[in-house]
Protein backbone atom coordinates (compact mmCIF):
# COMPACT_ATOMS: atom_id res chain seq x y z
CA UNK A 1 0.00 0.00 0.00
CA UNK A 2 2.83 2.03 0.04
CA UNK A 3 3.58 4.69 2.25
CA UNK A 4 0.92 5.16 5.29
CA UNK A 5 0.99 8.98 5.58
CA UNK A 6 -0.65 8.54 1.60
CA UNK A 7 -3.08 6.67 2.87
CA UNK A 8 -7.10 6.76 3.31
CA UNK A 9 -8.83 7.67 6.42
CA UNK A 10 -11.93 6.71 5.10
CA UNK A 11 -13.04 2.27 4.83
CA UNK A 12 -15.33 -0.19 5.78
CA UNK A 13 -15.77 -0.28 9.60
CA UNK A 14 -15.99 -4.28 10.42
CA UNK A 15 -18.78 -4.68 13.46
CA UNK A 16 -19.71 -7.93 13.49
CA UNK A 17 -17.53 -11.26 12.50
CA UNK A 18 -19.62 -14.40 12.60
CA UNK A 19 -18.32 -17.23 13.79
CA UNK A 20 -16.02 -20.06 11.42
CA UNK A 21 -17.02 -17.64 8.67
CA UNK A 22 -14.27 -16.70 5.74
CA UNK A 23 -14.07 -13.27 8.08
CA UNK A 24 -12.95 -15.18 11.19
CA UNK A 25 -10.31 -17.40 9.14
CA UNK A 26 -8.60 -14.37 7.71
CA UNK A 27 -8.26 -12.73 10.93
CA UNK A 28 -10.34 -9.62 10.60
CA UNK A 29 -11.12 -8.50 13.86
CA UNK A 30 -14.46 -6.81 14.98
CA UNK A 31 -14.90 -3.19 15.77
CA UNK A 32 -11.11 -2.08 15.73
CA UNK A 33 -10.75 -2.90 11.93
CA UNK A 34 -11.47 -0.76 9.34
CA UNK A 35 -11.25 -2.14 5.32
CA UNK A 36 -9.05 0.37 3.09
CA UNK A 37 -8.89 -1.31 -0.61
CA UNK A 38 -9.29 -5.03 -1.98
CA UNK A 39 -6.98 -6.36 -4.13
CA UNK A 40 -5.16 -2.67 -4.24
CA UNK A 41 -8.08 -0.60 -4.84
CA UNK A 42 -9.17 1.88 -2.42
CA UNK A 43 -12.67 1.67 -1.40
CA UNK A 44 -14.44 4.74 -2.28
CA UNK A 45 -17.48 3.53 -2.76
CA UNK A 46 -19.67 0.59 -2.21
CA UNK A 47 -19.65 -0.93 -5.88
CA UNK A 48 -15.93 -1.34 -5.64
CA UNK A 49 -15.74 -3.29 -2.25
CA UNK A 50 -19.00 -5.12 -2.96
CA UNK A 51 -18.64 -6.56 -6.39
CA UNK A 52 -15.40 -7.34 -5.95
CA UNK A 53 -16.21 -9.62 -3.32
CA UNK A 54 -18.99 -11.25 -5.42
CA UNK A 55 -16.97 -11.56 -8.49
CA UNK A 56 -14.27 -13.76 -6.75
CA UNK A 57 -16.65 -16.44 -4.60
CA UNK A 58 -14.05 -19.45 -3.98
CA UNK A 59 -11.15 -17.23 -5.27
CA UNK A 60 -9.12 -15.09 -2.77
CA UNK A 61 -9.35 -11.38 -2.39
CA UNK A 62 -6.76 -9.40 -0.68
CA UNK A 63 -7.86 -6.98 1.87
CA UNK A 64 -5.83 -4.02 3.13
CA UNK A 65 -6.81 -3.34 6.99
CA UNK A 66 -6.75 -0.35 9.62
CA UNK A 67 -6.40 -1.45 12.90
CA UNK A 68 -7.05 1.21 15.77
CA UNK A 69 -5.78 -0.83 18.46
CA UNK A 70 -2.43 -1.46 17.10
CA UNK A 71 -2.51 1.92 14.96
CA UNK A 72 -1.40 0.03 12.22
CA UNK A 73 -2.30 -1.07 8.66
CA UNK A 74 -2.24 -5.04 7.65
CA UNK A 75 -3.06 -7.48 4.33
CA UNK A 76 -5.24 -10.27 4.84
CA UNK A 77 -5.90 -12.76 2.46
CA UNK A 78 -9.98 -13.39 2.68
CA UNK A 79 -11.83 -16.26 0.23
CA UNK A 80 -15.49 -15.93 -0.05
CA UNK A 81 -17.75 -19.07 -0.26
CA UNK A 82 -21.46 -19.23 -0.72
CA UNK A 83 -21.03 -22.83 0.91
CA UNK A 84 -18.87 -21.94 4.73
CA UNK A 85 -22.31 -22.50 6.40
CA UNK A 86 -23.52 -19.32 7.27
CA UNK A 87 -25.43 -16.24 5.92
CA UNK A 88 -23.89 -14.28 3.02
CA UNK A 89 -19.98 -14.99 1.43
CA UNK A 90 -17.66 -13.26 4.06
CA UNK A 91 -19.56 -13.35 7.34
CA UNK A 92 -19.17 -9.98 8.45
CA UNK A 93 -21.14 -6.95 8.95
CA UNK A 94 -19.97 -3.44 8.06
CA UNK A 95 -20.43 0.43 7.40
CA UNK A 96 -18.59 3.24 5.50
CA UNK A 97 -16.98 5.39 8.45
CA UNK A 98 -14.11 7.68 8.90
CA UNK A 99 -11.31 5.54 11.13
CA UNK A 100 -9.94 8.71 12.54
CA UNK A 101 -12.86 9.90 14.28
CA UNK A 102 -15.29 6.21 14.22
CA UNK A 103 -14.32 4.61 17.69
CA UNK A 104 -14.18 7.86 19.22
CA UNK A 105 -18.38 8.24 19.27
CA UNK A 106 -19.46 5.54 21.74
CA UNK A 107 -21.77 5.34 24.69
CA UNK A 108 -19.93 3.74 28.08
CA UNK A 109 -22.11 1.23 29.75
CA UNK A 110 -21.58 1.97 33.51
CA UNK A 111 -23.80 0.91 36.41
CA UNK A 112 -26.68 -1.27 35.20
CA UNK A 113 -29.41 -1.08 37.89
CA UNK A 114 -30.53 -4.21 39.18
CA UNK A 115 -34.32 -5.57 36.84
CA UNK A 116 -33.95 -2.05 34.76
CA UNK A 117 -34.57 -2.32 31.18
CA UNK A 118 -30.71 -2.40 30.27
CA UNK A 119 -30.58 -5.38 33.04
CA UNK A 120 -32.89 -6.75 31.44
CA UNK A 121 -31.59 -6.73 27.76
CA UNK A 122 -28.21 -8.09 28.90
CA UNK A 123 -25.91 -4.50 28.95
CA UNK A 124 -23.17 -5.68 31.63
CA UNK A 125 -21.44 -2.56 33.87
CA UNK A 126 -18.58 -0.89 32.92
CA UNK A 127 -17.38 -3.81 30.20
CA UNK A 128 -20.24 -2.96 27.77
CA UNK A 129 -19.97 0.46 24.90
CA UNK A 130 -23.01 1.21 22.62
CA UNK A 131 -21.17 1.83 19.33
CA UNK A 132 -23.90 2.10 16.90
CA UNK A 133 -27.82 0.98 15.52
CA UNK A 134 -28.33 -1.29 12.63
CA UNK A 135 -31.47 0.51 12.19
CA UNK A 136 -30.93 3.90 12.70
CA UNK A 137 -29.04 6.62 10.74
CA UNK A 138 -27.15 8.70 13.94
CA UNK A 139 -26.19 12.05 12.70
CA UNK A 140 -25.82 13.27 16.68
CA UNK A 141 -25.62 12.91 20.66
CA UNK A 142 -28.22 14.58 21.20
CA UNK A 143 -30.38 12.07 18.47
CA UNK A 144 -29.34 9.22 20.27
CA UNK A 145 -30.82 10.40 23.79
CA UNK A 146 -33.96 11.49 21.99
CA UNK A 147 -34.33 8.41 20.22
CA UNK A 148 -34.16 6.60 23.72
CA UNK A 149 -36.35 8.52 25.42
CA UNK A 150 -38.96 8.46 22.60
CA UNK A 151 -39.25 4.73 21.81
CA UNK A 152 -42.22 2.75 22.23
CA UNK A 153 -40.48 -0.43 21.30
CA UNK A 154 -37.60 -2.43 21.02
CA UNK A 155 -34.48 -1.09 20.01
CA UNK A 156 -31.69 -3.01 18.73
CA UNK A 157 -28.26 -1.26 19.37
CA UNK A 158 -24.57 -2.74 18.26
CA UNK A 159 -22.66 -3.55 21.83
CA UNK A 160 -19.05 -4.00 22.27
CA UNK A 161 -17.80 -6.24 24.91
CA UNK A 162 -13.98 -5.78 26.29
CA UNK A 163 -14.60 -9.21 28.05
CA UNK A 164 -15.36 -10.58 24.45
CA UNK A 165 -14.36 -8.21 22.48
CA UNK A 166 -16.54 -8.63 19.87
CA UNK A 167 -19.72 -6.78 18.59
CA UNK A 168 -23.14 -8.08 19.68
CA UNK A 169 -26.61 -7.09 18.73
CA UNK A 170 -28.66 -6.03 21.56
CA UNK A 171 -32.03 -5.29 22.28
CA UNK A 172 -33.32 -2.83 24.61
CA UNK A 173 -36.67 -1.73 25.43
CA UNK A 174 -36.64 1.96 27.62
CA UNK A 175 -39.22 2.02 29.70
CA UNK A 176 -40.16 5.42 31.74
CA UNK A 177 -42.37 3.48 34.21
CA UNK A 178 -39.92 0.33 35.16
CA UNK A 179 -39.49 1.62 38.65
CA UNK A 180 -36.47 2.92 38.63
CA UNK A 181 -34.27 6.28 37.70
CA UNK A 182 -34.08 7.01 33.73
CA UNK A 183 -35.85 4.83 31.22
CA UNK A 184 -33.52 2.30 30.74
CA UNK A 185 -31.70 2.15 33.83
CA UNK A 186 -27.53 3.12 33.44
CA UNK A 187 -25.51 5.56 33.81
CA UNK A 188 -23.69 6.47 30.46
CA UNK A 189 -20.70 7.77 29.97
CA UNK A 190 -19.33 9.73 27.02
CA UNK A 191 -16.12 11.48 26.72
CA UNK A 192 -12.24 10.72 26.56
CA UNK A 193 -12.41 8.63 29.39
CA UNK A 194 -15.04 6.61 28.01
CA UNK A 195 -13.62 5.64 24.84
CA UNK A 196 -13.19 1.79 24.50
CA UNK A 197 -9.66 1.06 25.88
CA UNK A 198 -6.82 -0.40 23.16
CA UNK A 199 -5.34 -3.43 24.44
CA UNK A 200 -2.10 -1.90 25.85
CA UNK A 201 -4.36 0.54 28.02
CA UNK A 202 -6.72 -2.48 29.37
CA UNK A 203 -6.21 -3.72 33.04
CA UNK A 204 -8.25 -6.42 34.41
CA UNK A 205 -10.52 -5.18 36.61
CA UNK A 206 -10.04 -1.14 36.23
CA UNK A 207 -13.24 0.73 36.65
CA UNK A 208 -13.01 4.38 34.62
CA UNK A 209 -13.63 6.95 36.72
CA UNK A 210 -16.34 9.48 35.61
CA UNK A 211 -13.67 13.13 36.33
CA UNK A 212 -13.96 14.81 33.80
CA UNK A 213 -16.17 13.05 31.69
CA UNK A 214 -19.87 13.35 30.28
CA UNK A 215 -22.30 10.78 32.54
CA UNK A 216 -25.86 10.82 31.37
CA UNK A 217 -28.52 8.14 32.79
CA UNK A 218 -30.87 8.85 29.77
CA UNK A 219 -32.88 11.64 30.02
CA UNK A 220 -34.50 14.69 29.04
CA UNK A 221 -32.02 17.20 27.99
CA UNK A 222 -29.19 16.72 26.68
CA UNK A 223 -25.66 19.29 25.85
CA UNK A 224 -25.78 20.93 21.99
CA UNK A 225 -22.25 20.62 22.42
CA UNK A 226 -21.52 16.71 22.11
CA UNK A 227 -21.52 16.46 17.96
CA UNK A 228 -21.70 12.88 16.79
CA UNK A 229 -21.75 11.81 12.93
CA UNK A 230 -22.35 7.99 12.51
CA UNK A 231 -22.43 6.74 8.94
CA UNK A 232 -24.51 5.09 7.19
CA UNK A 233 -24.96 1.02 8.40
CA UNK A 234 -24.71 -1.59 5.61
CA UNK A 235 -24.72 -5.31 6.71
CA UNK A 236 -22.87 -7.45 4.10
CA UNK A 237 -24.20 -10.72 4.99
Amino acid sequence: MGNNNSLPTVGYHVLQVAPNSPAEYAGIEAYFDFIVSVNGTVIQNDDIFFSTIAKNIGNEVTLNLYNTNSKEYRDVVLSPSNTWGGAGSAGLSVRISDFTVATEHVWHILEVQKNSPASHAGLESFTDYIVGSPDVVINSCEEFYTMVNNATESLPVYVYSTKSERIRIVNITPNKEWGGNGCIGCDIGYGYLHRIPTKSEKAPGDKPSPTNSHIIDIAPEIPEDLPLQFSHMIDYQ
